[in-house]
């Protein structure tokens, strides 16, 4: 039996799509040509062969026996089949400086495969000269005269004379003109080039071209070998429309990317093959080799489309053969409109195509799968010959589809994830493959949450793909569909819910369209499963006690009260909200429901209560610390729901505001039936209202109540906490509870539109400007600006480059900063490298210095990235200890018990307190101790543009390299010019983060988180002011600060002021390890050996 070798490929990764496809190259052309039992796998990020070859004899294979296959496109006029290249558009992989590098025939690569005698080239061969006999190919050049009267005929059609290119034709004629008569009889190559008479041969190529298209492309399948019709297959597939073609995305629009066309390059990177030698090892298995080939990989792998740098041959020509793997066929699935004609194996309808122009080029998505057990050939033919995945019962035919099938299992058996890449649009005609994740096939039960809207999102995605479509509506639908990209991905799934509540109101908005278009609201309620995506957050509590009234949808949408599965008209009295701010929606709904009320003997609508929220949350609402625009989104997807969530209970600390008590009455709930108490409660009602709605809006409430009748009777259970504007009574329409069920101290509630802010904290103390805010998160978003000049250069990414991405409204947008480098430098914000401490104000803070033996000063936890966890302090000693072991024994850890984060947060807290902002996982602690960054922050651009710039490094004894004499660039001799992109934008933004929950959730007290908060302010403002020098050629400058939901950011004087006094009460309450005035160094005993 023969010896079977387990090969690594490690030139072979599953990204970029090259180094995919030449995985795939590798295992067909070996068991087609060698071993008809290889097999092939993903293991980690490589690809392995198993076959009868070992590494030595793969490589003599394919340098020695292997015959390429035909790849071939005489209907382009880049192939070479038609003499000079006939493409038109902008080159972006041109592949003319490899051309000029070739021995023989520099104007042809075609001629060289025709000159060639190379058995291994037979089959090739034969196809070209096959083409050479069609009697319609287009001709290499033409006698003047019948060109020119070809062109004349062409102009006698009115619409293309009038047209743009039919004035550049009378230009060109017109040009040619004085040359007529002398070279009428003559070929047009023998005119004067002064005459222009070449662009004139090669629009008639063009024209001829263009009109044999079709019928080349059919010839080429029809009358060619096995080996070509699979090519074939590959690059086209017919459509059902009978004449029409349907190209792969993977091989751009018939085998070429622009103007790099795919025959040209193919047979020049042949002659690079098989004249070199090392260049096919080089590719298989990642070494170093000198390539003579110039020119890129076109969209294959964008990060090396630098047309002047050396290219492996074998890159190209194992992706070409890997390509044969994507075979299409004539299908329509399963009776969608949505994607008919040609079909080819893993490509789906690239995602938000809503957001593309009209007439643009819209490319398919490929999703590559990996495997990770050995799969012979045929096995692998097979699953790509069925490469499709269901949702449901119905094939995926978009990005979104194949996603859920990913996470529902719905894909074939074996494989283990896929590789998304997008094709997206470079310049001219002109893609590159980006990479667009990893997705592991899993079973993600929420996904299937989507198949309750799966029939009423396409017919919304197709509406959206109408030019007319408004914008709202496109804008609606994009987010909707990354919200639910985001559910197969397991990121926030709450914008799925959130998104179907944003796109009704788009519909609504833009009421004849959707009505134009079939797109009806949702009317089947979603089931009990979404009310898990709803956050556990005061804006979702809010919002959820607002949107689950019944009857509320009707007040929120122009629906149909006959037929709430229609459209009614936007002037229906039911329907009150708008594009008004939610203070002003609010108080329409209750005008609306007192008008109903009144019709209803003053029935309480509070008979409708479906959901309750929390007391402080009303009262949070009132200060103005919650998102407005949050809270209307959420009311509108809770309107969706067929069941409320349940919130955990919570204290309510907060007291409500006496007025708003009173207030509350006025839309209180139904009474027993003790008809006196009813009928003076009704009384006091009409009194308020009346009241209330004569006050000015500056004044306090005035309500027309002389005697102490029930309503004011109940007023008296709430004590006074703080005033509010009288605007806090019109808009009472939220319903409050500190349980699931509703009791005493229940309210409905509405707040000033400018509320007053909180003085004084939850213990009554008068509050400082670093107690902390109620709300969940403190979000900050600094604009920037470059310090001198216009561009800047971002951070960049090994094998990826600068992190471009595109927005749902295909905006780019870039990456210029990490988390993980902001995280960086706002920790050694307020370390001073003169004197290796704290800066003054900073200075009591807990720490760790290391020291070695001598007392000489090492590092410190302030600077090392992982804090605590960092070697140089775990393996120090502290009092003869291991630092390691101090940490495990204060925490308490017992690996066979749960550990007490309470314990943790003190011992952290105790030896170094910025991990309480910055995060620390204490992985030598049997990897469990973890405490997540509560600081933190990143830098975006946004609307950016790319600027080319470059240099040289001077060798100034020597310019030129002697690769002969191992004098080369990579040793650092001769001159090296380099390139390098820039970028300028609309806007920079630093955002940053402060989770104030989990600074509560310490519970260390008011001190400390005081104390973490203005810790905090002093960091971001000083990386504000100093840090934002992040590179040579990115030196930036903070020009405004915005504090999300209104305030302003306290000034870095006034936090240098105010740490002193917090440092000192947090470390009179034993916090820290050490005073001011006591030892923090731990011995570095690890540099001992």
């Amino acid at each position: 039996m023969a010896e079977v070798f387990d090969v690594k490929l490690t030139g072979c990764r599953p990204e970029p799509l090259a180094s995919y496809l030449k995985a795939l190259g590798v295992l067909r052309l070996v068991a087609e040509q060698k071993d008809m039992n290889a097999a092939g796998y993903w293991c980690g990020e490589h690809f392995v062969l198993r076959s009868s070859l070992d590494a030595d004899a793969l490589v003599a294979f394919f340098e020695n026996e292997w015959r390429p296959t035909p790849v071939i496109a005489p209907w382009n006029g880049g192939s070479g089949f038609t003499g000079a290249d006939d493409s038109e558009e902008d080159d972006d992989g041109n592949n003319d400086e490899e051309i000029e590098a070739l021995d023989v025939d520099a104007d042809s690569p075609v001629a060289w495969i025709r000159q060639s005698t190379d058995q291994r080239l037979a089959a090739v061969r034969a196809v070209v000269e096959m083409i050479y006999t069609w009697p319609d190919l287009p001709p290499t050049d033409l006698v003047l005269s019948v060109a020119l009267a070809e062109a004349r005929e062409k102009l006698a059609d009115e619409s293309f004379a009038r047209g743009k290119k039919g004035k550049e034709l009378f230009t060109i004629i017109a040009k040619i003109e004085p040359f007529e008569d002398e070279y009428s009889e003559r070929l047009v190559s023998e005119v004067p080039k002064a005459a222009g008479a070449a662009k004139l041969l090669t629009k008639i190529r063009g024209w001829r071209r263009a009109a044999a298209k079709s019928r080349f492309i059919e010839r080429t399948r029809s009358t060619m070998s096995d080996d070509v019709v699979v090519w074939m297959d590959s690059v086209v597939a017919p459509a059902q429309d009978l004449g029409k073609v349907v190209f792969s995305s993977l091989l751009g629009s018939g085998a070429n990317d622009g103007r790099l066309d795919f025959t040209k390059t193919t047979f020049v990177r042949l002659q690079h093959a098989f004249a070199s030698s090392g260049l096919a090892r080089a590719a298989l298995y990642d070494v170093t080799a000198v390539s003579p080939s110039k020119g890129s990989l076109g969209m294959f792998a964008p990060a090396r489309a630098d047309s002047a740098a050396a290219t492996n041959p074998w890159d190209w020509l194992f992706a070409l053969e890997g390509s044969l793997m994507f075979a299409g066929a004539s299908t329509k699935r399963l009776g969608t409109s949505e994607r008919q004609g040609g079909s080819f194996p893993f490509q789906v309808a690239r995602m938000n195509t809503a957001s593309l122009a009209a007439g643009e080029d819209g490319r398919d998505e490929l999703w590559l799968p990996f495997w990770i057990k050995p799969a012979t050939q045929r096995e692998t033919q097979r699953l790509f010959a069925e490469g499709r995945a269901r949702v449901g019962e119905r094939e995926a035919v978009t990005g979104l589809d194949f996603a859920r099938a990913v996470s529902t299992l719905g894909v074939s058996r074996g494989i283990n994830g896929f590789v998304r890449v997008a094709m997206t649009a470079r310049n001219g005609k002109a893609y590159y493959a980006t990479n667009e994740g990893r997705f592991d096939v899993q079973d993600i039960p929420e996904v299937r949450l989507l198949d309750e809207v799966d029939s009423w999102f396409s017919r919304l995605r197709r509406a959206a793909q109408d030019k007319h479509v408004p914008a709202r509506v496109a804008r609606a639908t994009r987010a909707l569909e990354n919200g639910f990209f985001a559910v197969t991905r397991n990121f926030d799934i709450s914008e799925a819910l959130l998104g179907l509540g944003d796109v009704e109101r788009a519909l609504g908005e833009a009421l004849s369209f959707a009505k134009k278009a079939g797109l009806q609201p949702i009317t089947q309620r979603l089931s009990e499963g979404w009310s898990a995506l709803v956050d556990d957050s005061v804006e979702a509590r809010l919002g959820v006690c607002l949107g689950q009234r019944l009857a509320f949808r009707r007040r929120l949408l122009p629906i149909d009260f006959e037929t709430p599965w229609q459209w009614g008209r936007a002037d229906d009295a039911d329907f009150v909200f708008s594009e008004r701010s939610l203070i002003e929606n609010l108080h329409a709904l209750l005008q609306r429901d007192d008008i109903e009320a009144q019709q209803r003997e003053m029935k309480s609508p509070d008979d409708s209560i479906r959901a309750f929220c929390h007391l402080s949350d009303i009262a949070r609402f009132i200060d103005g610390d919650v998102d407005d625009v949050a809270v209307d989104r959420w009311s509108r997807a809770a309107s969706l729901l067929s069941k409320p969530p349940c919130f955990d209970d919570q204290d309510d600390p907060l007291g409500i505001p006496a007025t708003f008590a009173v207030l509350r009455l006025v839309h209180g709930g139904s009474l027993d039936d003790k008809t006196q108490l009813k009928r003076d409660l009704n009384d006091a009602r009409a009194r308020l209202r009346r009241g209330l709605d004569r006050s000015d809006d500056g004044g306090a409430p005035t309500p027309c109540c002389r005697r102490p009748s029930a309503a004011c009777a109940c007023a008296r259970r709430f004590e006074p906490a703080h005033a509010t504007n009288h605007r806090c009574a019109r808009l009472s329409s939220h319903h409050a509870t500190t349980a699931t069920t509703r009791r005493p101290g229940s309210a409905a509630f509405t707040r000033s539109a400018i509320a007053i802010p909180r003085t004084t904290n939850r213990k009554g103390d008068r509050m400082t400007i670093f107690d902390l805010p109620l709300s969940a998160r403190y979000l900050l978003a600094a604009e920037l600006k470059p310090m001198q000049g216009q561009k800047f250069q971002p951070t960049g990414f090994p094998d990826v480059g600068a992190g471009v991405f595109k927005t749902p409204s295909s905006q780019e947008f870039l990456a210029v900063e990490s988390h993980q480098s902001v995280a960086n430098r706002l920790e050694s914000a307020i370390w001073d490298d003169a004197t290796q401490d704290l800066i003054v104000s900073a200075q009591g803070l807990s720490y760790v210095k290391v020291v070695d033996e001598k007392g000489a000063f090492l590092t410190a936890s302030v600077l090392e990235a992982h804090r605590l966890n960092s070697v140089y302090v775990e393996k120090s000693t502290l009092n003869e200890n291991s630092f390691s072991d101090v940490l495990k024994t204060e925490i308490g850890f017992n690996a066979n018990r749960p550990f007490s984060r309470d314990q943790l947060i003190k011992v952290l807290a105790k030896y170094d307190v910025g991990c309480l902002l910055h995060g620390v996982f204490l992985e030598s602690i049997a990897g469990v101790l973890r405490v997540p960054r509560a600081l933190s922050g990143f830098v975006e651009a946004e609307n950016v543009q790319r600027v080319q710039t470059g240099g040289v490094k001077n060798d100034r004894v020597q310019a030129t390299k002697d690769e002969e004499a191992g004098q080369t660039a990579s040793t650092g001799f001769g001159n090296v010019p380099f390139h390098r992109t820039d970028f300028v934008a609309e806007k920079i933004v630093a955002y940053f983060n402060l989770d104030l929950d989990q600074v509560r959730g310490y519970r260390l007290g008011d001190d400390v988180e005081r104390l973490l908060f203005a810790l905090s302010v002093l960091k971001i403002q000083r990386f504000l002011a100093r840090g934002l020098r992040l590179r040579t050629a990115c030196d930036l400058e903070s020009v405004a600060v915005t504090v999300r939901g209104g305030g302003q950011l306290p000034s870095a004087a006034d936090a240098e002021s105010a740490l002193p006094e917090l440092i000192a009460k947090v470390a009179e309450a034993e916090v820290f390890a050490f005073s001011r005035d006591h030892d923090h160094e731990v011995r570095g005993g690890w540099c001992q050996g």
